[in-house]
């Protein structure tokens, strides 16, 4: 009996961190791209390139920098975060500021920096790490609509028809527009 339980608590042990392992694999693999193209843009050899791109890609690591360190400070003012919780324990939905723009500004910084890596660095092997990076965090989003969808439920349902995904052009566009 004591051996059945155990097996059956270990099971569940099992299964609960293959969740969480499938829950964070796309995003992992991402950081682990990352870390390396920011290792070969570091330490590697650098092609000479286009050296406008190259700034290009400078801008663009600052907008992806924008991205990624504003919606820290929206969801700690409006996102209802108890004092020394984590910032993404939000008890209200956020659908203001940087996310009246984009829905998952944080995961848009991803493919943005991967990109900007890209321009600076010029080299084909950076661009197929950039390419594959980008891809594993724009598909890592659909896992967070659907837990955004279990938590604030037809509120964040009409947010999703409102804002888009990531695409931030779009949200400027309606931004501008009034919708």
């Amino acid at each position: 009996m004591i051996s059945s339980i155990y097996l059956i608590i270990k099971c569940n042990l099992f299964m609960f961190n293959m969740t969480v392992f499938r829950e964070y694999i796309l995003s992992t693999m991402a950081g682990i791209i990352f870390v390396s193209m920011m290792a070969i843009f570091i330490f590697g050899e650098s092609e000479p390139g286009i050296t406008v791109i190259k700034y290009l890609g400078v801008l663009l690591w600052f907008i992806a920098s924008i991205f990624g360190i504003v919606p820290i400070l929206e969801f700690k003012m409006k996102g209802g975060v108890k004092k020394g919780d984590s910032y993404v324990r939000t008890t209200k939905l956020v659908d203001t500021g940087i996310y009246s723009i984009v829905r998952h500004p944080q995961y848009l910084s991803w493919p943005l920096l991967f990109i900007s890596l890209m321009l600076m660095n010029q080299t084909h092997l950076m661009i197929l790490l950039g390419l594959i990076g980008s891809l594993l965090s724009y598909y890592d989003t659909r896992n967070v609509d659907e837990k955004m969808v279990s938590k604030f439920g037809e509120q964040y349902i009409s947010y999703m028809e409102r804002v888009p995904k990531m695409n931030f052009i779009i949200g400027i566009y309606r931004r501008i527009k009034g919708r």
